[in-house]
């Protein structure tokens, strides 16, 4: 028996089946995106994903916004659009194809403001500000009216969904907006009135 012969064949064998798994692991690390339609916005907004290695369907892999799974709109191997999903927190977004993690790209999550449980009232008159992403508790966020930010008498209630206020003494008309971690809400009017105007 040519133990050399042998030897030099299980080499070989050794040598090809270590260069297809090397082939195999770097085609399935190629997941990339390479950039995001917009990096920020409140719940439910519409986001492109744009890069490579997706895959021509989607199957079982995923897309999440900083650990929150989110759904899809359609699926291709350089593109997905889905919409940021309730629950989100700002953070990375990243997608999964067949096990393998893609880089990411982190997108803020902006709070946003539905509704006013009232859209006129005088001073002292309290009303509940509806939406999504206000933070469980208030800490550093705020809620301004016009130019004036509410002091912390003024702010009732706090939870992720809804903020309970009392319109502050030299408040005047204009938006109501929300400020979380810097990133301000969309603005609703409020008109603030006096109750012993006459028509």
């Amino acid at each position: 028996m040519n133990i050399s012969f042998t030897l030099r064949r299980a080499l070989i064998l050794a040598s090809c089946s270590f260069s297809l798994a090397l082939v195999i692991s770097t085609a399935q690390a190629q997941v990339t995106i390479s950039g995001l339609s917009v990096i920020s916005g409140p719940v439910n907004t519409g986001v492109v994903i744009s890069g490579s290695g997706f895959g021509g369907a989607q199957g079982n892999s995923t897309v999440t916004f900083n650990g929150t799974l989110a759904p899809t709109s359609s699926w291709s191997d350089s593109s997905i659009n889905v919409n940021v999903p309730a629950g989100a927190a700002t953070g990375p977004v990243v997608v999964n194809v067949a096990g393998v993690s893609s880089n990411s790209i982190v997108f803020t999550v902006t709070p946003f403001i539905a509704s006013l449980s009232l859209s006129t009232g005088p001073v002292q008159m309290g009303f509940t500000i509806t939406g999504t992403s206000f933070g469980a508790q208030q800490g550093t966020s705020t809620v301004t009216l016009g130019s004036i930010t509410l002091p912390a008498a003024n702010v009732i209630s706090w939870s992720d969904s809804a903020i309970k206020v009392s319109v502050p003494a030299g408040a005047a008309t204009g938006n109501v907006v929300v400020s979380t971690n810097g990133q301000p809400s969309n603005g609703v009017d409020f008109t603030v009135i006096n109750p012993f105007s006459c028509n």
